[in-house]
């Protein structure tokens, strides 16, 4: 199943989720540690005026763990190996127990219920189109 990757995540009036409302990457917490002013003010800026795509949060999820979460080995290849797709191009072609794997990292990872619906939703719509 394809599913657009570029795609933003849209809030619940239909407009871009700006990603900045809940990412703060580890670059910007190391500028905070180090306290330079400019460097966390243009990171901050670039944070919060970039909308949220469903590869941001496909990566996110694929790329992170819950507190005292336990990862197989096999679990960790899967992620690598779904992420590599991930970027492999702006509609990649995803098997149905890959994106199941993806909604089960979504869920987990991200407490937004915006974020989990919205996935759901395209998960849903692409199946409809696809005939799945």
């Amino acid at each position: 199943m394809k599913i657009k990757l570029t795609e933003p995540i849209l809030d619940y009036e239909g407009k871009s989720f700006q990603q900045g409302t809940i990412i703060i990457t580890a670059s910007l917490i190391q500028s905070i540690e180090k306290g330079q002013k400019e460097d966390i003010l243009q990171k901050l800026k670039l944070l919060l005026s970039a909308p949220l795509t469903f590869r941001d949060v496909f990566f996110t999820a694929l790329n992170s763990q819950e507190e005292g979460e336990k990862l197989t080995v096999e679990q960790k290849v899967q992620m690598y190996q779904i992420t590599k797709k991930v970027f492999s191009g702006e509609e990649p072609d995803f098997t149905l127990k890959e994106l199941a794997f993806i909604q089960e990292r979504v869920e987990k990872i991200y407490i937004l219920p915006l974020i989990v619906g919205r996935v759901k939703e395209v998960f849903e719509t692409n199946k409809d189109i696809n005939n799945f």
